[in-house]
């Protein structure tokens, strides 16, 4: 990603990229997404640590991957990014997101 990243700290902001200059030259910030994949070592997990020392990454390069459901509006927006899994799922999804087991509105919504 090559976008504007900061950090807030005791209210203030500090920046973590390289600041203003062309993609061409500028380091990617990489940004983790823990639930949708991770490998890690036992020895890891054994010290109480999700990463061991040694940390790889695979860039996801499907934007949809990273859609996180987590309310109602983003999950009336990802029912109209996917239309055919909302169907199979209405309920389920709806439920958990403590909207009761029919969708309501949301998941009735076009």
């Amino acid at each position: 990603m090559y976008r504007s990243c900061w950090v807030e700290s005791n209210g203030e902001l500090r920046r973590v990229d390289e600041g203003f200059h062309p993609r061409q030259i500028k380091k990617p910030v990489h940004v983790g997404y823990a639930g949708l994949g991770c490998v890690t070592l036992p020895s890891a997990l054994r010290e109480g640590r999700l990463l061991g020392d040694k940390v790889g990454i695979l860039e996801v390069l499907d934007v949809y991957s990273t859609i996180e459901v987590k309310d109602a509006l983003s999950l009336n927006m990802a029912s109209k990014l996917f239309p055919e899994w909302w169907e199979a799922h209405r309920a389920h999804a709806w439920a958990r997101l403590g909207g009761g087991d029919t969708g309501g509105a949301y998941g009735d919504a076009s």
